[in-house]
């Protein structure tokens, strides 16, 4: 989000710095990002990988990374 707040602003002091010196020009259109939905999660359609866990009995699993439940992690080695 910061980037697209720093890229408006930008975009806004070039525009007036055009007009104040009296040319025109084209700015490109910013991507809206879809807003509340998070898309990195298993439930949005994210998928994740990994070559490893951190431990072998199954506690902190790769589809981990993903479930949208904060008590629960991914980790590796």
């Amino acid at each position: 989000m910061q980037v697209l707040r720093r890229l408006r602003r930008v975009t806004a002091v070039a525009a007036a710095c055009a007009v104040a010196l009296g040319g025109a020009v084209a700015l490109p259109e910013v991507a809206q990002a879809a807003v509340g939905k998070n898309l990195s999660l298993a439930a949005n359609g994210g998928v994740a990988t990994a070559s490893g866990t951190e431990v072998a009995d199954g506690r902190w699993t790769v589809a981990m990374g993903t479930d949208g439940d904060d008590s629960s992690r991914w980790s590796s080695n």
